[in-house]
């Protein structure tokens, strides 16, 4: 997959197709569609750790998918529903991979400039259907869950 530059973005970026984003239903993001893969930096290239991480999502989606999902339903459940507790009438029931999947759009990648252990932090971004106005950043370190935040969220 190639890295290009955006002059307009100042920004390096990819786009790639994931197959694993087809099992999320929320968007309306077409099966096989590109995906952008942002790397954080203000302009500067990829580092090597961006570089790691980026490599390691090429091949091994399925296991990063696969963990990502499953931490996800965990957090949302153990700590955003705690969170959150005097909304939770208003919160859809999320109990297990399926719902989460259906709740969830992951609309863009950005490989953190934040590193651990020779490779990025990467944060998929998308919408979800219990915070429409900030939406939903998943933090993966490899395929080890890390933590579940709004759109915003910039891991530090």
């Amino acid at each position: 997959m190639e890295i290009e530059y955006s002059e307009e973005e100042d920004q390096y970026y990819s786009l790639i197709t994931l197959k694993s984003l087809n099992q999320f239903k929320k968007g309306n993001r077409p099966l096989n569609d590109f995906i952008c893969i942002d790397f954080f930096g203000f302009g500067d290239e990829p580092s090597k750790e961006q570089l790691n991480a980026y490599k390691f999502l090429l091949e091994n989606e399925e296991k990063i998918f696969n963990s990502l999902i499953i931490g996800a339903v965990n957090s949302y459940n153990s700590i955003y529903l705690k969170r959150f507790e005097k909304y939770i009438e208003f919160l859809p029931k999320i109990t297990d991979t399926c719902d989460l999947k259906k709740a969830i759009s992951i609309e863009n990648i950005i490989i953190s400039d934040n590193h651990k252990n020779d490779s990025s932090f990467i944060m998929f971004k998308g919408e979800c259907n219990w915070d429409e106005e900030h939406g939903v950043c998943l933090v993966m370190l490899k395929d080890e869950f890390i933590t579940m935040q709004s759109w915003d969220y910039h891991h530090r």
